[in-house]
């Protein structure tokens, strides 16, 4: 996936890195161009990426060594927010 905005990586980065946390962006895709629910499917599609690493055995190395999957927490802010929870709830989405 693409790194996250520049903004992010600055203001978030050192505070992920002090809270010793794994953190995943999600590039998803925006409206008007790709309408909902194309966003609501990539935040599912990353889910499912990152949750394929709870084996550890998943495509990314780093994440099967160093993620803790049993403490997981998702969030977002704004649209990100949005499509982060709105694929879980029943009926729009998975």
């Amino acid at each position: 996936p693409p790194p996250p905005s520049p903004q992010t990586t600055t203001t978030m980065s050192p505070q992920f890195a002090e809270a010793k946390v794994v953190a995943v962006s999600v590039d998803y895709r925006l409206a008007p161009e790709l309408p909902i629910p194309a966003a609501y499917e990539d935040s599912w599609a990353a889910l499912q990426w990152v949750a394929s690493h709870r084996n550890k055995d998943g495509q990314e190395p780093w994440l099967n060594e160093h993620a803790d999957f049993g403490r997981v927490f998702l969030a977002g802010d704004s649209a990100g927010a949005n499509t982060n929870y709105a694929p879980r709830r029943p009926g729009l989405g998975h």
